[in-house]
């Protein structure tokens, strides 16, 4: 060991004089209510033995001495003990307490339930998916020895101060198949199953995945697509296991992560595309999100010319939607007339029906086009499909209509009404 080793090694240590009061002599102390049920039997209290910390889960006092709630209390013990995995409360005795009655001696951890912890943070796709793999683990432990929770819900996670790791608790609803007694069915509304619900089960590993997928859905938008199989009204159209959805999970994320990629080849491919030294760039058509861009007549070089109202790209092949000016002058038309006089609301359906209409025969005609990917004509459909909105939103809108809620039905209507006009245009088609 070097000077330099022994040097700090000597530093470090306590900081002051022990305190040995702390330790205590196995008798329980500083007992302090945390939590009581509104409606249920029991409550929780922090208390200190052998300088530890726990949580004691004990019966109210006027149920102290009822046989049943201490039966129930107990039965809850039974199936927390056997339970021993990083991602669940540990369970670890069952002791009589002066002053308390029986108890279930539970370890105390510092942390915020799942419930407050979604009020207090905006979860990413990431915190989500690693809070919903942790409770699949938990979960699956369960179902592995034979234990049905029958009460998963936001406010039985917790998750840790130190870590952020999830913890699941609370068995005092669950039930095994080794166990005759307390079997009726049980849960919390919003998120106990319906065949619980109805009485028509007493509960099984698909009851605990129709909660979890209640959960699901709360985390993230990312996780409803899988949630949705997950609270499926019937059981046997749900996941079967957890295994089963764990693979749907990573499935999903998979998917996700294709997504992603995708969109960033196609903008990578739309980019290059349009980069790329060619001697008649003016008669190219090319698809971009939002923006118009013209060809420059002088040379090779593209220039963007920002126009949030068009959709395409400009060039001497037609243009998707109808030109500006169109769109414009009917809008000021209906300005004007709006000014002198009353605009009916047919007028203004009307005439959202004719320019679909315009609007749908420059689509096809790009549509047709033989040079078009099938990607490119994708792209197309969804920009042909925003930009009849956008149209419809610009003709009412100049009509100036006072009350904002007939302004609003008075647009649906009239979107409804064009894309009625379109479909009826498409299906006379040859």
């Amino acid at each position: 060991m070097s000077g330099k080793e022994k040097s700090a090694d000597s530093q470090s240590g306590f900081f002051g004089s022990l305190d040995e009061s702390g330790v205590g002599d196995g008798r329980w102390s500083h007992l302090e209510e945390v939590y009581t049920s509104p409606q249920g039997m029991t409550r929780v209290m922090k208390a200190h033995r052998y300088g530890r910390v726990f949580a004691l889960k004990c019966l109210k006092p006027k149920f102290v001495t009822d046989s049943s709630a201490i039966a129930l209390l107990r039965k809850e013990f039974d199936l927390g003990f056997g339970i021993q995995h990083p991602n669940v409360v540990a369970t670890q005795d069952f002791v009589e307490v002066p002053g308390l009655g029986w108890c279930i001696v539970i370890e105390w951890l510092d942390g915020v339930t799942l419930s407050r912890y979604l009020q207090e943070n905006m979860l990413d796709k990431e915190e989500a998916r690693s809070i919903a793999m942790q409770l699949l683990d938990a979960l699956e432990y369960l179902h592995n020895h034979q234990v049905v929770h029958r009460d998963l819900k936001p406010q039985n996670v917790m998750i840790t101060t130190m870590g952020h790791q999830v913890k699941l608790f609370d068995f005092g609803l669950s039930d095994a198949a080794n166990y005759a007694a307390f079997k009726q069915p049980a849960g919390t509304q919003g998120y106990v199953a319906p065949e619980l619900l109805k009485g028509t089960s007493n509960g099984d590993v698909r009851s605990d995945i129709y909660s979890l997928g209640v959960i699901l859905r709360e985390l993230h938008p990312s996780l409803v697509k899988v949630a949705r199989r997950c609270t499926e009204a019937t059981p046997d159209e749900r996941y079967q296991s957890v295994s089963h959805l764990r693979k749907a999970l990573k499935a999903n994320n998979k998917r996700g992560l294709w997504i992603f990629v995708l969109v960033l080849s196609l903008v990578a491919i739309a980019v290059a595309w349009l980069l790329r030294p060619q001697n008649n760039l003016e008669n190219r058509v090319a698809l971009l999100p939002s923006d118009t861009v013209t060809m420059s007549e002088k040379s090779d070089e593209v220039s963007l010319d920002v126009d949030k109202e068009s959709s395409l790209v400009t060039t001497d092949t037609p243009v998707i939607s109808p030109k500006k000016e169109e769109v414009n002058g009917l809008a000021k038309s209906i300005d004007e007339k709006s000014k002198n006089e009353a605009i009916t609301e047919q007028e203004l359906i009307d005439r959202s029906k004719a320019m679909a209409l315009k609007l749908y025969s420059y689509y096809q005609n790009t549509m047709d086009d033989s040079n078009l990917s099938d990607i490119e004509k994708a792209k197309a459909s969804k920009r042909f499909s925003l930009e009849l909105e956008q149209m419809v939103h610009k003709i009412i809108d100049e009509a100036h209509i006072a009350d904002a809620n007939e302004r609003t039905r008075i647009e649906a209507k009239a979107l409804a009404a064009a894309r009625s006009e379109i479909k009826g245009a498409i299906d006379a088609k040859p």
